[in-house]
């Protein structure tokens, strides 16, 4: 009887190591998976930045005030300051993540009025010149140099009367990217806008055209850095 009693608790007790080791390897393992997981979950994934594929435009159907930059500093009761800023904008590219100048134009859109802004598409095509190129690979940016001329057409100025008053906006611009030179861009170009003095809004650009033409300090007249 006493035998019997000896070998039960024998056997106990090996029960109860084996099941004190199944535990501590249990633990162990889930241990080393959990440590896997955090591991893995604290290593974030290597994201490639987004890149334009040439025929994919990512700006389709593009709502241009989801592209607009903050203008409500800008004194929309003076027509001179509003072009200026205006041209300022549009011709500020990024040719680094820029899909092509119109999202300069986008950006702009704040300074025109609703029904340009409509019509103001999102890019069709990549731009694809020298310069843009160059200056994209530097990651630079460009710095316009704008003066505003007297209306066209001697038309009467800010005179409330008018529909349009015509403003002829010259503008040249320099590329500079951290690491290189600056370099002045052998284009100018002058910016024929329509514009016209909403009651509520103030000035706004209604219409404009470009007039491209190779870059002459003579022909601009603007103080250039």
């Amino acid at each position: 009887m006493a035998a019997n009693r000896k070998l039960l608790k024998a056997r106990l007790i090996l029960i109860g190591c084996v099941l004190l080791l199944l535990a501590v390897l249990a633990g162990a393992g889930w241990a080393v998976f959990g440590s896997r997981n955090v591991t893995e979950t604290a290593t974030p994934s290597e994201e490639p930045m987004p890149t334009i594929i040439e025929g994919k435009n990512p700006f389709d159907n593009a709502n241009p005030s989801e592209y607009a930059v903050d203008v409500s500093d800008v004194d929309r009761s003076n027509r001179e300051v509003v072009a200026k800023k205006f041209v300022e904008i549009a011709t500020a590219w990024y040719p680094g993540t820029d899909y092509n100048e119109t999202k300069a134009l986008l950006r702009a859109s704040g300074l025109m009025s609703p029904e340009l802004a409509a019509k103001t598409a999102g890019p069709d095509r990549p731009t694809t010149t020298e310069p843009w190129r160059i200056w994209g690979e530097r990651y630079g940016w460009s710095i316009p140099s704008v003066k505003v001329r007297d209306p066209l057409h001697g038309a009467e100025s800010d005179d409330a009367s008018n529909e349009f008053v015509n403003t002829e906006v010259p503008v040249v611009w320099r590329w500079i990217a951290e690491g290189f030179n600056s370099e002045y861009s052998d284009e100018q170009r002058i910016y024929y806008l329509a514009m016209t003095n909403n009651p509520e809004r103030g000035w706004e650009v209604a219409d404009y055209t470009v007039d491209f033409m190779d870059w002459g300090t003579e022909k601009l007249g603007a103080n250039t850095p």
